[in-house]
């Protein structure tokens, strides 16, 4: 049985369509790149200004570069999960239904 990549109306419920996925890896996207850049400006903004070199700051400078670590390991994975994991395992639960 062939299955059909078209984006038709009369899919299942629980089966995500491509335009979904498409939207929900873009939001992912766009959330990994905000994080990036806003922890990138708290590390750069303490380093650069040296006033800013206080205890409490050098704590958000130390949080602010284990988020970056998360933001640029762990999320694209996740997205790539939600993207291309989400789509081809529905496909698999579909076709052992029947």
């Amino acid at each position: 049985m062939e299955r059909s990549l078209s984006n038709s109306t009369s899919h299942d419920a629980g089966m995500p369509s491509v335009v979904e996925i498409i939207v929900i890896g873009t939001l992912v996207s766009v959330v990994i790149v905000g994080i990036v850049v806003g922890n990138a400006f708290v590390v750069a903004s303490v380093a650069v200004f040296r006033e800013m070199r206080t205890l409490t700051n050098l704590m958000i400078v130390s949080l602010a570069s284990a988020d970056l670590l998360v933001a640029v390991a762990v999320l694209p994975l996740s997205a790539y999960q939600v993207c291309v994991f989400t789509y081809t395992r529905s496909a698999a639960c579909d076709e052992t239904r029947k």
